[in-house]
């Protein structure tokens, strides 16, 4: 099948990661694949197999008639049979559908607030969710939200996956001091002054360093954030990173403070580096990390620095988290085994 995905950004971020997974997969798993991205380039365009078709739109508005028309005329000449629309690329998806019939459309829903679902807004994507052939949701709650909402009949729930690390990088013990790391962009649902409170905390009784990864705005959040950030020397901002393993093959724990969460790529990044994890009860969390890791309510800084400090003062469940929430990554949150549900599922469109 000749499989198109279509993305806004190519920045770093949840939606977009998932983009380039989805077209390099389905390439390695025979399938011909393409990637279209409508509003930004980014860094996570170094991720992309050389051999998948790649077109930028540079579309600069919601209703783009030369964008739409370059995107149509794409899908035209590559033959394409599906477009996979992801979070909120699915207007241009819907328009493009109205230029080419024959294609089937499949929204990807990445949404990461579903703590919050009754807050979403709802029109116009329900009035245009009937263009849709199939929705794709990224944890439960999405799944059943899309069924009742939404007017498409197949939906499915499947699991976000990641690459596993090609080469084991092995942390050092010598590490001082002890390495916490948040790989999340710099949005309020993320809840980063909860985790620099926890950590100042932890400081009163131990040594740590706190590596965030992640990409700032120009929005209030962000200046907050970076203020804070700038009144503490034992935090290092590292950026945004299309990769970010080398930095988390040397951490301890990967924390995720938030107040909402689909399914993060995140957590799947630190088991796959073998990272004991400190996460929130929200989205898939609970059902990612299991009993191999530390669940903890959200906004509570005081709860999140006992985990801290139990990982700190346990180094041996620490490993023996890390590893156990590895194994487990493997075998549900490969691509393997999502890429087999989800051809399955193209097929009966």
């Amino acid at each position: 099948m000749r499989i198109l995905q279509l993305i806004d950004t190519l920045h770093p971020g949840g939606a977009e990661r998932m983009a380039i997974n989805y077209a390099n997969a389905l390439q390695e798993a025979g399938h011909s694949s393409f990637l279209v991205s409508t509003r930004e380039e980014g860094a996570f365009m170094e991720l992309l197999n050389s051999d998948i078709g790649y077109l930028f739109l540079n579309k600069r508005s919601t209703i783009d008639v030369r964008a739409l028309k370059k995107l149509s005329n794409y899908i035209q000449e590559k033959h394409i049979d599906l477009v996979q629309a992801h979070g909120t690329s699915w207007f241009l998806g819907v328009l493009s559908k109205m230029l080419n019939k024959r294609i089937k459309l499949v929204w990807h829903d990445h949404y990461g607030e579903s703590e919050y679902l009754e807050n979403r807004q709802l029109k116009p994507l329900q009035y245009f969710s009937r263009n849709f052939d199939g929705i794709i949701s990224v944890n439960e709650k999405l799944k059943q939200w899309a069924i009742v909402k939404l007017k498409c009949e197949k939906v499915i729930f499947l699991n976000n996956f990641i690459e596993f690390p090609r080469k084991k990088l092995k942390e050092s013990e010598a590490n001082k001091p002890y390495q916490l790391v948040c790989l999340a962009n710099f949005r309020e649902q993320k809840d980063h002054f909860t985790l620099l409170k926890a950590c100042d905390k932890v400081r009163e009784k131990y040594e740590i360093k706190l590596n965030l990864i992640g990409k700032g705005f120009e929005d209030t959040y962000s200046k907050q954030l970076e203020s804070e950030i700038n009144a503490r020397n034992y935090i290092e901002y590292h950026g945004e990173l299309s990769d970010p393993s080398k930095i988390l093959a040397n951490m301890h724990v990967g924390i995720l403070s938030s107040k909402s969460e689909g399914l993060p790529l995140a957590i799947l990044e630190y088991g796959a580096n073998e990272l004991a994890v400190i996460c929130t009860e929200v989205g898939e969390n609970k059902e990612v990390v299991r009993n191999h890791g530390v669940l903890i309510p959200s906004s509570k800084f005081e709860v999140l620095a006992e985990a801290i400090l139990g990982y700190i003062t346990h180094p041996a469940k620490r490993k023996k988290d890390g590893n156990d929430l590895k194994e487990r990554i493997k075998k549900r949150y490969s691509k393997e085994s999502v890429i087999n549900k989800y051809s399955q599922f193209i097929e009966n469109l």
